[in-house]
């Protein structure tokens, strides 16, 4: 079998771990902070706040509206459920707009959906291509400048907008470094600040670092070094820090990322584009255009005029054949729990259609030529095969 995934842990890694233990400082400490001026350095985006998980970013950054009853976030039903449940645990109400083409968010289905309620939109980028984050920008701002713009930019570390780190065009910024993304922790993730004026964003910070760590408003390094042991609790906060040993492989990692693996995801994602263009039943995704460049997360590739037990057909028949394939995603509204609540997809045309018809291949850097030629040729025959039966 041909797995969907395979780690992207660049050489150095285990050096950089084998270091941190022998430290004898392993939580969160001097690397935690080495990784958050790096990113910074990196994406031209300060401050940046190191957490745990890409959630904990998005829950500390919900938090900060101090969202109260009957308050309302907008964004896309095509999504994992992380935003969706962080909206909730902060006391707020889910609204889910379509998408447009590209499986990011619609503007105009936004534009319909904002209130006197509405406090914030998130765009969730799709597959590595950031959201049409200036447009949705001045769209918020013409409707009521007081409603943020926040970024769910687990699949797209690294993406530019004209040129320019997309973390800019949002107030603030949820990144991932789980496992399944293209930079990693293993399990991590960080949040970017951007809105503000520096004393502004440096207050924001002492708050979300407080936050992650339960309202207390130091850390165990910081105490150490001070001399003194004894600490506040500022907050009812979380326990969301980052450790110096997840840090570490994100060091390790972060120049190998920018230098070597964002251009082998975009030779493999380009590959696939000229193969699947040669048929009739692709629909192509979208990788970058003349303003938006992303980071080629997946491959997402639709088959035209089948529904939702016909993908499923197909992704069942690739993986007999040897191939491990999935789907992103699921719509939220389609999950019991949202259900229950009273949501569906009526309204939600492009959604639909992206649930019924797209599937996800394989990206990762260790894939070889061979390996992915493989992946092409069993993709083709099946789906062509299963078309052909089916008379579609």
């Amino acid at each position: 079998m041909i797995s969907f995934h395979e780690p992207e842990l660049p050489p150095g890694v285990q050096e950089a771990v084998k270091a941190v233990l022998e430290s004898g400082w392993v939580n969160t400490g001097p690397k935690v902070r080495e990784l958050e001026e790096a990113i910074a350095k990196r994406l031209n985006v300060s401050p940046i706040l190191c957490l745990n998980s890409g959630t904990a970013a998005m829950e500390i950054a919900l938090s900060l509206l101090k969202l109260e009853a009957g308050d309302e976030v907008i964004l896309p039903a095509w999504s994992y459920v992380s935003a969706a449940h962080a909206i909730i645990h902060q006391g707020g109400i889910p609204v889910f707009a379509d998408i447009q083409e590209d499986f990011t968010i619609d503007l105009q289905s936004v534009a319909e959906k904002i209130n006197s309620k509405t406090r914030a939109v998130i765009g969730v980028d799709i597959a590595g291509l950031p959201c049409d984050y200036a447009e949705l920008k001045t769209l918020v701002q013409s409707r009521n400048p007081e409603i943020k713009l926040i970024a769910d930019a687990a699949h797209s570390f690294g993406a530019e907008i004209s040129g320019d780190s997309a973390a800019l065009f949002a107030d603030l910024t949820a990144y991932s470094f789980h496992l399944l993304k293209n930079f990693t922790t293993i399990e991590g993730g960080a949040l970017a600040l951007t809105s503000g004026s520096k004393s502004e964003k440096d207050s924001l910070l002492q708050e979300c670092k407080a936050l992650s760590l339960h309202g207390q408003d130091k850390s165990a390094a910081e105490r150490m070094g001070s001399g003194t042991w004894e600490y506040d609790i500022v907050s009812c906060g979380y326990k969301f820090n980052m450790t110096d040993l997840q840090a570490a492989i994100g060091l390790a990692g972060l120049g190998w990322y920018f230098s070597t693996g964002l251009p082998k995801r975009k030779e493999l994602w380009n590959r696939y584009y000229e193969a699947f263009k040669e048929v009739d039943w692709a629909v192509l995704p979208v990788g970058e255009n003349t303003y938006k460049k992303g980071t080629y997360h997946l491959f997402l590739l639709r088959i035209k005029e089948i529904n939702y037990k016909q993908r499923n057909e197909i992704i069942e028949r690739i993986k007999k054949s040897g191939v491990s394939l999935t789907v992103h995603f699921k719509p939220v509204p389609l999950f019991t729990y949202y259900k229950a609540k009273g949501y569906d997809l009526r309204g939600l045309p492009k959604t639909s259609e992206a649930w019924d018809t797209t599937l996800s291949l394989p990206v990762y850097t260790s894939m070889t030529s061979e390996i992915q030629e493989e992946i092409i040729s069993v993709c083709k025959l099946c789906i062509q095969t299963y078309l052909a039966e089916q008379g579609v």
